[in-house]
């Protein structure tokens, strides 16, 4: 298939998995900054995957990791698309999202190189 017809998914949304219960729940991007500040997680960063995630211990005792999107992340990706020469990004799921996303998506297609680390 050309490259030109290869869209790269980008997701508007993290998963908060219950590591305690074996159980996961999508979490929108812009929800994720609540729930840092209201967990009081800090941030880490995986650089084999080039995402963040973070820790935390839920209310009822229980713990989770979560794993999602930032500006970052999401700008290195983008700009992977731009450096392979895909066609576009696409973005799953409208509406999780917040200009700061599509500020991310533009930053990363306008960036002169990129480097995203691969596992």
């Amino acid at each position: 298939m050309p490259k030109t017809k290869i869209s790269l998914g980008l997701s508007a949304y993290g998963y908060d998995w219950d590591v305690t219960h074996h159980k996961g729940d999508t979490l929108a991007w812009n929800a994720t900054p609540a729930l840092i500040s209201r967990t009081h997680a800090t941030p880490k960063w995986d650089s084999a995957t080039s995402s963040p995630y973070f820790n935390y211990k839920a209310t009822d005792g229980s713990s989770h990791v979560v794993w999602y999107e930032n500006d970052h992340s999401v700008g290195l990706k983008a700009g992977l698309a731009k450096t392979k020469d895909f066609a576009s990004v696409s973005v799953w799921a409208l509406g999780l999202d917040n200009p700061s996303y599509w500020d991310a998506i533009t930053t990363g297609f306008s960036a002169k190189t990129q480097k995203l680390h691969k596992r």
